[in-house]
């Protein structure tokens, strides 16, 4: 089976969304405004629907951020980690996609 040199198009967009939607969705359900305004509330590993990969949300100061901690198929056709190759910004392209924060400041409305 060959390893995809690039993660499906789409898929970080995909969970950027996915976890905006999850954190307004938690603080418009909360029962409380204290628990709504709590950044831990949604802290922790969440998976793409596809079972692509996975980010983990975790408390940055009094918001939350979330970085890429695993992908389904995080190697290249050579062996070699994935990059950000597709970064409009030429100096990012090299940085490993596994560890990537793609999620920061967030706070619930």
């Amino acid at each position: 089976m060959a390893h995809r040199t690039r993660p499906p198009t789409g898929w970080i967009q995909e969970v950027k969304l996915l976890a905006v939607i999850m954190l307004a969705g938690f603080s418009a359900t909360s029962t409380t405004a204290a628990l709504a305004q709590t950044p831990g509330n949604v802290a922790g590993i969440w998976y793409d629907s596809a079972g692509e990969g996975a980010i983990e949300l975790a408390p940055c100061g009094n918001r939350m951020c979330g970085q890429i901690i695993w992908l389904k198929q995080p190697l290249n056709a050579q062996g070699n980690p994935l990059h950000d190759r597709n970064n409009p910004n030429a100096t990012m392209q090299s940085r490993p996609i596994c560890g990537l924060q793609i999620l920061r400041d967030l706070q619930p409305l």
